[in-house]
């Protein structure tokens, strides 16, 4: 298998208008597209006698369409402007027992000695949005890689879309260091990242890992919203009104996530607010998604 398990730790730092940070251990997948493609069942990671706990799918990323993940793929490229690859690696969190959710994958093309020529983040929202930044023609620094990209898309309500992202990959032996800041014309007001150990992934390694993967998938939203809660409820960010998403590669794909439908069910809403209060009010109406990008 062309599969590899990436651990490490993603934190997230705010500067603005108040400080708060945090981090959590996590594992992710680094996937050959390719090879998934040849033998569809290496999207089965956990093997044939563990059917749909841990399974990477065409459907939970891009818009879900696609026979292959190179099809997939490929049918974005153009109008992206990015050249195929001879190789495309996935970096992103794999579904378990059928439900996942990302707030960001990273697709990278590479040449055939395996040089990185473009990467995609795939960046999702909690209100069932994705949107795909395109990261081509890197300024490299000794083993650092940079890209800027004028934010389009909301993803917080604590920010509305003004801004500029700046993304970064170092990379040094195994070890992997993704970067987003997000940039105002007064200074960085946010940064988040991931640093990785990235190993090859046999099937009885991914069984090992397993604990570990389900965790990082079912703990996403959770973690999303209690963070969210202590920035609102501590009086560290205000919700701010969210702007239709209309980007040029935004994609309107599903419902919102679960437990955001259930903040916004009518009864569970009132009680929500009954316990929290004007704030809580502001946060419930906030049509815009609640991590941190």
């Amino acid at each position: 298998m062309s599969l590899h398990l990436a651990t490490g730790t993603v934190w997230h730092s705010r500067s603005k208008p108040k400080e708060h940070s945090f981090s959590y251990p996590m594992s992710w997948i680094l996937a050959d597209i390719d090879a998934m493609d040849r033998d569809p069942g290496n999207g089965n990671l956990l093997g044939p006698g563990f059917p749909g706990l841990l399974r990477m799918r065409i459907r939970d990323h891009l818009d879900g369409k696609g026979e292959t993940w190179r099809e997939s793929l490929s049918r974005w490229l153009p109008a992206m402007s990015l050249p195929e690859a001879p190789k495309v690696d996935l970096l992103t969190l794999p579904s378990f027992l059928g439900r996942t959710f990302n707030p960001v994958s990273f697709w990278f093309g590479k040449d055939a000695q395996g040089e990185i020529l473009w990467m995609i983040a795939e960046v999702n929202n909690t209100f069932g949005e994705r949107h795909l930044y395109r990261l081509a023609e890197p300024r490299v620094e000794d083993s650092r890689m940079t890209w800027t990209a004028p934010k389009a898309f909301p993803v917080s309500p604590f920010h509305g879309v003004d801004g500029t992202y700046r993304f970064g990959l170092s990379r040094n032996g195994s070890g992997m260091i993704l970067e987003i800041d997000l940039v105002h014309p007064d200074g960085s007001v946010f940064r988040t990242g991931m640093d990785l150990q990235v190993r090859p992934a046999t099937r009885g390694g991914l069984r090992l890992a397993f604990p570990h993967l389900a965790i990082s998938v079912l703990m996403v939203v959770p973690r999303i919203l209690w963070q969210a809660s202590r920035l609102h409820f501590g009086g560290k960010a205000a919700v701010q009104p969210r702007s239709p998403s209309v980007a040029e590669w935004t994609i309107h794909r599903t419902k919102p996530v679960f437990l955001q439908r259930i903040l916004a069910n009518r009864s569970a809403g009132r009680l929500w607010r009954r316990l929290g209060g004007s704030k809580t009010n502001d946060l419930v109406n906030a049509s815009g998604a609640i991590h941190g990008i």
